[in-house]
């Protein structure tokens, strides 16, 4: 994180590593995309909600620009920190890897089929996952609520939920 350095990728202000105090500070974001969408106490017209998305899409697209590319793998609303002045900016890089070394792994409901397949996989993963997302923002709804991770698994894996048919896959 020490490296990444855009507008739509929240600051890291520093670490400690000697235990037993490891902290990380970031820089102050009050609100997460998914307390956004699905909190209740935000109104988030359609236009609102395309201008959200398009800070989503930027602070991965500059992921993907650097060399190596950075493949978050965790993309979701609550990865994904809110300002005051509805700017977002995308946190929890876990599971971030700079190559496809590292297998599986993510949320189920936002897994690209090749990270169900724990096969080898690209920036496409989060792109993949961006679409799911847009998907939530626009429907307000959780995607596969109420599903199991084993059938969400089994879903994506049939091409069940990809494109236009991803509002099926919602219980």
């Amino acid at each position: 994180m020490q490296d990444l350095r855009h507008p739509h990728v929240v600051q890291l202000i520093g670490a400690c590593m000697r235990p037993p105090n490891l902290c990380i500070v970031l820089e102050y974001m009050p609100y997460s995309l998914h307390d956004v969408v699905h909190g209740g106490q935000f109104q988030v017209d359609r236009k609102r909600s395309i201008a959200l998305m398009q800070d989503v899409a930027r602070a991965f697209q500059y992921l993907h620009a650097r060399r190596p590319a950075v493949v978050h793998r965790d993309i979701k609303p609550p990865n994904f920190l809110v300002d005051r002045a509805w700017r977002v900016k995308l946190c929890d890089f876990g599971l971030a890897a700079n190559s496809a070394a590292q297998r599986g792994a993510g949320t189920p409901a936002y897994m690209a089929p090749e990270l169900h397949a724990g096969g080898s996989y690209n920036e496409k993963v989060d792109v993949y996952a961006f679409g799911v997302m847009c998907w939530e923002l626009m429907a307000r709804q959780m995607p596969f609520d109420g599903v199991s991770p084993a059938d969400i698994r089994s879903r994506v894996m049939d091409g069940a939920c990809v494109g236009v048919a991803l509002p099926l896959c919602v219980a």
